[in-house]
């Protein structure tokens, strides 16, 4: 990912890929490139506290939506 598309991530909201297909939405509040890994640090949507996570792992709504539909259609609610 380039500079450019990591900026643009800062205030989005995804979801986090947990386990398998368990997902929690998050919003990015930060994020930079450390030790050759894209990093964004997040806060959950409903809850408390914060955590560095690999980009990997974040997975933007609306491909998730595709993906995974009816959840998240609830969970966007």
């Amino acid at each position: 990912m380039n500079v450019k598309d990591l900026a643009d991530m800062i205030g989005t909201k995804c979801l986090l890929q947990v386990e398998g297909t368990l997902l929690i939405p998050v919003r990015v509040n930060d994020v930079k490139q450390a030790y050759g890994q894209d990093r964004a640090h997040i806060s959950t949507v409903n809850g408390a506290g914060t955590k560095w996570v690999s980009v990997d792992r974040l997975v933007r709504e609306h491909v998730a939506l595709e993906t995974h539909g009816e959840i998240i259609t609830r969970i966007s609610r």
